[in-house]
């Protein structure tokens, strides 16, 4: 009986060990300014990346990362803002295999090791051609039930500070490399979610109104669109609505902006936000299926 449950125990390990970091609802909320001198301008982007799908490679497959959010620049000793507008680009795609991160250089064409998870105190990590800190000790997080393991870095070559979680990334962002950090930057992660759970790193921030509060439904089963929008987005579900449901709108500060009443009997609707301003919203179902979310950009 003893052995039944070692092998019990080994199988339930193994299962959880084998389980992937990343997935559709896998998200991280980002903020990253620098300045830029003499010529005194400012440079921020609020984002948010998730990922968007899977491509291919030769014969290996990547996640799409998907950047969306707002970027403003302006002069630091006035405020006065030079420009601002939404972002909607994509990033090098990744994978994980086993505890390493990968990504491609779509610039030169070759795969490169984004993160090694299984670092031990004393390891030195690298990122691409770039090599992060050591790792000075070693403790634990939580993404809802599950464990991840925190890495203490030693400060980088700016003094900045840095932690790496295990299957997220550093707390300066998913795609942070030390040596490509400009002198006084801000550049760090909020929060990350995924299934419903998130971590937040910047006490500040309310990240259940950007971090998606439920699964992400497939592309196929409901859309948004177009998406950029101008004015008018169409929220169209796979099929009539039997129950009443409510479409929520919120901003990256996690204010609601638009609320509305979908009755029964409806399979599409059309929303008119012409009064917000251009940036990234959280559009919101709550029905009898749960909280359905999706990332818009308007622009």
């Amino acid at each position: 009986m003893k052995h039944l449950y070692a092998l019990i125990a080994l199988c339930l390990s193994t299962h959880l060990m084998a389980q992937p970091y990343l997935n559709a609802t896998s998200q991280w909320k980002q903020y990253y300014r620098y300045s830029s001198l003499p010529a005194g301008l400012a440079f921020v982007e609020d984002i948010v990346l998730q990922l968007d799908g899977d491509t291919t490679v030769g014969a290996t497959i990547y996640h799409r990362v998907l950047k969306t959010g707002m970027e403003t620049r302006y002069y630091v000793a006035s405020g006065d803002t030079t420009y601002q507008g939404p972002i909607h680009t994509y990033m090098d795609p990744i994978r994980e295999e086993g505890p390493y991160f990968y990504a491609y250089d779509r610039q030169a064409g070759q795969e490169y090791l984004l993160y090694d998870f299984s670092a031990e105190v004393g390891d030195t990590l690298k990122s691409g051609n770039c090599a992060m800190d050591m790792v000075e000790s070693i403790d634990t997080v939580y993404l809802g039930s599950r464990a991840l393991k925190r890495f203490h870095l030693t400060p980088g070559p700016h003094g900045e500070i840095c932690t790496l979680i295990e299957g997220v990334g550093p707390t300066f962002g998913l795609y942070w490399q030390p040596c490509n950090v400009v002198p006084d930057p801000q550049i760090y992660l909020q929060c990350y979610g995924r299934d419903g759970d998130y971590i937040q790193f910047d006490s500040s921030y309310d990240c259940t109104g950007v971090i998606l509060a439920d699964q992400v439904v497939e592309e196929d089963e409901w859309s948004i669109s177009p998406n950029p929008f101008t004015d008018e987005i169409e929220v169209r579900f796979p099929e009539v609505l039997s129950h009443p449901s409510t479409i929520t709108v919120v901003n990256l500060m996690g204010v609601s902006v638009y609320q509305q009443q979908v009755p029964s009997g409806e399979q599409a609707i059309r929303i008119n936000l012409s009064n917000l301003p251009v940036g990234m919203y959280v559009v919101s179902v709550r029905g009898e299926w749960g909280v359905r979310s999706k990332v818009v950009v308007k622009g």
